[in-house]
Formats: C-alpha cells, sequence, structure tokens
C-alpha cells in the first residue's frame, strides 16, 4: 500500500489523501465508517463495494464513492483481486462538488471511459511535492482535472446551485462550515465570511430560516456530536469537550447540562445501556 496524507491544505474542497494499493486476493475493509468523503477508483481487477444494504459488483474502469458517516464494507475478488487508487477529501463545498457530477449517497458508483486520463490524474497527483511552492496548487488542479472528467461523463450530474434559492444556499454553506470546523473556535464573523454575507444579515437569514440562532446551532451540533462520543467512546469529559470545541472542561458541562437536562457524566450513565439514547 502507498499512500500520503496532507494536513495543511485547507479550502472549499481539499484532499486529505492519496493512496494506492494492489489488493491480495479477498482483501478487505469494514465495515467501518469515514469522517471524510473517499473515492476509489479501480486501475485493474475486480471486487464488491457493500453500502446502505446493497451491493455492488465492480471492475477496472469504476470506481465508488465513500460518504461521511456512512456504514461500507468492501473487498477484493479471490481470483481476480483489484489494484486501486483512492483520494480523501472534504470541504463545505465537497457535497456540490459530488452533486455536479452525479454522486451521493445514494448512487456512489460511477464508470469512466476515459480509462487512461483518469489514471494519469492519479500519477500527476502522487508527483506533486505539496512542500514546494505551488505544489499544493499542484495537487489541487489535479483533483479538479479528476472531478471534470467525471463530469464530463455523467449526464446525471445536477448543479446543486441550480436547484437551490440564495437563503437556502446560505444555510447549508453555514451548517457545512459549522460541520467541518466545530472542533475549533467558531464565530459568527468567520462563517459570514465564509459565505460572503454581512455578519448582521447572515444571522437574520439564518435564524428566519432554521428558527434558530448561528450561535444555537453551533452549540446544538457540539453537543450532540459529544453526547455520540460519550456513549461510543471512553474518552474523559475533558478529552470530549476539547474535541468538540470547548477548552473549558466546566463550561462544556455547564452548557451540555443546559442542553441535555444531565451532566456529561449522569447522561453516560443514564444511556449508555439504552436503546433509545436522547441524541
Amino acid at each position: 500500500m502507498h499512500m500520503i496524507i496532507f494536513d495543511h491544505i485547507k479550502g472549499d474542497i481539499y484532499p486529505t489523501r492519496l493512496g494506492q494499493e494492489v489488493c491480495k486476493p479477498g482483501h478487505s475493509y469494514g465495515p467501518a465508517v469515514r469522517d471524510h468523503f473517499l473515492i476509489h477508483y479501480i486501475a485493474k481487477g475486480r471486487g464488491t463495494f457493500h453500502t446502505g444494504g446493497r451491493e455492488y459488483f465492480l471492475e477496472s474502469g469504476q470506481g465508488f464513492l465513500i460518504t461521511p458517516d456512512i456504514l461500507t464494507y468492501y473487498a477484493a475478488d479471490d481470483r481476480d483481486p483489484w489494484h486501486y487508487y483512492w483520494i480523501g477529501f472534504k470541504g463545505g463545498g465537497a457535497a456540490r462538488l459530488l452533486a455536479h457530477v452525479g454522486l451521493d449517497t445514494d448512487h456512489p458508483v460511477f464508470n469512466c471511459r476515459d480509462h487512461k486520463r483518469l489514471l494519469a490524474c492519479f500519477s500527476s497527483m502522487f508527483s506533486a511535492d505539496v512542500k514546494k511552492r505551488g505544489g499544493d496548487l499542484h495537487l489541487l488542479g489535479d483533483m479538479y482535472h479528476f472531478f471534470a472528467i467525471l463530469a464530463a461523463q455523467n449526464q446525471t450530474g445536477i448543479r446543486s446551485t441550480d436547484l437551490e434559492n440564495p437563503a437556502d444556499r446560505y444555510v447549508r454553506q453555514s451548517a457545512e462550515y459549522i460541520k467541518n470546523n466545530y472542533s475549533q473556535r467558531i464565530t459568527v464573523d468567520e462563517i459570514a465570511a465564509h459565505v460572503g454575507l454581512n455578519r448582521s444579515y447572515l444571522s437574520t437569514l439564518f435564524k428566519r430560516e432554521t428558527g434558530i440562532s448561528l450561535q444555537q446551532y453551533i452549540i446544538d451540533f457540539r453537543i450532540r456530536r459529544a453526547a455520540a462520543l460519550l456513549l461510543s467512546t471512553d474518552l474523559s469529559v475533558g478529552d470530549i469537550a476539547r474535541s468538540v470545541g470547548y477548552e473549558d472542561p466546566l463550561l462544556f458541562s455547564k452548557i451540555f447540562k443546559n442542553q441535555k437536562g444531565l451532566s456529561p457524566r449522569n447522561y453516560k450513565k443514564v444511556y449508555q445501556t439504552s436503546q433509545d439514547p436522547c441524541l
């Protein structure tokens, strides 16, 4: 396996990892979930991809999309195991770009007639030296070229911005920004700058469209994530507080109790064995 991890490139859409693997017969991964988008493209061989209760039999010239927080499993064929490339990515613009090329959770598989060009894109991405000035732009350019090839061959792609009114678009972009940055310090000013609106106007628009303020939305998102971590990990309250963007565990505990009616520790005691946790 050959993999490169990028931890310093940021933007509306940005790569997080790039790799390839010549799999052994029956090699598999999962079932597991990811916290980022991940596309695999099959250079040779064949295998199966399982997601959403469906099974896909795939071979050279095809690829598949893994979306965040969706359980997936994939395995190489026992007789003709696949050799695939992959690219992982994040960013507020990722879902829009995928919609443009016709890929989403319900449509995770694609075919590529221009096999050589797509392989050349991966080869060029591997050659990008992101430590040198301009190397990150080289990589981003190749990644957009990759999606351009897919878009040119996929007539089902949707320009998501064509289907949205401006208010919906600004709300979605704000929510995506929060989802991608909730573990860090977030201000309404930063969100407004990200979507290109005046702070006051965005705050009014968001409250009108969703019924809650941007600040409350950030709190709600963080506390939902914290509740999930409390029930699924053995992390301390302090570790969970920092993981969801609160440097002060005492402040986090106070906000958590205001939201959930229980302290983090009591919440874990009450709901850890419950079949219907109040997330």
